[in-house]
């Protein structure tokens, strides 16, 4: 619960992720050098953020997910 996991479908490393709010600020950043990585959300207030995604083999992948209570 107030996770957001994040997983490369071939096993590819995520060498960062970052989570923007609506407006562009950073409220989460993490540097895992794995291939699946569990973000706490728990303290994210509802919303749509922007999530971003590198790695040296995927690049740069962006997406939007939703935290709800």
């Amino acid at each position: 619960k107030d996770q957001c996991v994040v997983r490369s479908k071939d096993g590819s490393e995520i060498s960062s992720i970052e989570v923007f709010s609506s407006i562009g600020t950073l409220v989460l950043a993490q540097t895992p050098n794995g291939s699946e990585v569990r973000l706490d959300t728990s303290t994210l207030p509802s919303g749509v953020y922007h999530l971003s995604v590198s790695g040296p083999v995927i690049g740069h992948i962006s997406s939007r997910i939703c935290v709800t209570p």
